[in-house]
Parts: structure tokens; C-alpha cells; sequence
């Protein structure tokens, strides 16, 4: 699974300083957690292209358009 995989790497990559052992139930919370910020992420990139396609004006389209 790839988002667990990059949970992982996330969670391993902090220094040896701040590890805290955590029980099964708190990674558990940790990794859903750390799914709804995706997701949630991933709704508003969603929500950004209907407004920019539907409801933005075209000036404002065209300037989005060319700086990506």
C-alpha cells in the first residue's frame, strides 16, 4: 500500500530524539490520521479545478494556466 508506505518513511525519518514508542492503537490513530490529511488534501486540489474550470474568471483561468 503506498500511503502506508510513505507514512512509514515519515514516521522513521524523524530524529532518533523525538521517537516515542507507540502502542499498536496510537500508530493505528496515527496512520488514519495521517489519511484523512491526504485526503483531505487531495479534496481541496478537486474543489480548486471545479471552481478554476467552472466559476473562475477567464483572466484569472489564463494566469493559473500559464504558471503551471
Amino acid at each position: 500500500m503506498m500511503m502506508e508506505s510513505n507514512y512509514n518513511d515519515i514516521i522513521f525519518k524523524s530524529p532518533p530524539t523525538l521517537k516515542v514508542p507507540l502502542s499498536r492503537s496510537e500508530r493505528a490513530a496515527q496512520y488514519l490520521a495521517f489519511e484523512a490529511v491526504l485526503s483531505g488534501s487531495k479534496l481541496l486540489e478537486m474543489a480548486e479545478e471545479i471552481w478554476l474550470r467552472e466559476y473562475a474568471p477567464e483572466d484569472y483561468q489564463r494566469e493559473v494556466k500559464k504558471n503551471r
